[in-house]
């Protein structure tokens, strides 16, 4: 599978009679030698967002390509890649995107610099925004790693929460945090936070309604816990706001 049919290595696999997964004017492509069937326009796979995130359409791809090899009906296929989301029931920490109160929350378990640049492209196809993250990375990585990984997120963060995890893997209290901090803008705004929930509701000052808050997770499950917790929060806040209706009775 690959973006482009005209790619050597998918001309040379089609030459010799192969089956390929190609994307072709804007149609995803199935193809056995120089047979060509198209299977759906890839603007209907919701999570690719009209195609813009590079690494979803690969997903698509590849589920697309191991599904037909495995004999599933295309018609099957299609079906299932205009139904499949990137949700918190589906696929939880895997760039996850909800509405907290008109603020874009983006979840996500990306902890590596490859993560991050493609953390970078999904969230440019989202739109321009304000941008505040929330980032604590294992201890037992090497430095260099460590700051290759927050250097990723410059070009779409505003600004940082940083924090330990529970689990520090050696390293000493504040010492992964303070790392990280090293490798920011100098004029980038950012605070510390003992651990991830802490985090997550000191980013959530900083945010306003239009703006993003990236959720780097370290337990995907914890963090959907505070996300909830925080969720919960603000529709009791929004209730209390609500005003009473009133009966104007006859004087």
């Amino acid at each position: 599978f690959g973006r482009s049919a005209q790619h050597h290595i998918m001309q040379a696999h089609l030459a010799e009679g192969g089956w390929g997964v190609f994307i072709e004017e804007g149609m995803i492509v199935l193809a056995i030698g120089e047979s060509r069937v198209e299977l759906m326009e890839l603007e209907r796979v919701e999570f690719t967002i009209n195609g813009k995130v590079h690494f979803q359409v690969l997903n698509a791809l590849a589920a697309t390509a191991a599904a037909w090899a495995s004999g599933l009906n295309p018609a099957m296929i299609a079906r299932a890649l205009t139904t499949f989301k990137t949700s918190t029931d589906m696929m939880p920490g895997r760039f996850n995107v909800l509405d907290m109160s008109g603020v874009q929350v983006v979840l996500d378990y990306g902890h590596n610099e490859a993560a991050m640049r493609a953390l970078g492209e999904g969230v440019k196809a989202l739109g321009d925004r304000k941008t505040v993250m929330v980032i604590g990375l294992p201890g037992d990585r090497r430095d260099n790693d460590l700051l290759a990984t927050a250097k990723a997120t410059l070009p779409f963060v505003d600004e940082y929460v940083l924090h330990d995890l529970l689990d520090r893997r050696g390293r000493a209290e504040n010492e992964v945090p303070q790392l990280l901090q090293s490798a920011l803008r100098p004029d980038a705004p950012y605070e510390y936070a003992p651990e991830q929930q802490q985090a997550v509701m000191q980013a959530w000052k900083r945010v306003e309604p239009g703006d993003r808050l990236i959720v780097i997770a370290d337990v995907v499950d914890d963090a959907l816990h505070t996300l909830r917790l925080l969720s919960d929060a603000l529709a009791e806040d929004a209730a209390c706001l609500t005003p009473m209706a009133t009966h104007q009775g006859e004087e």
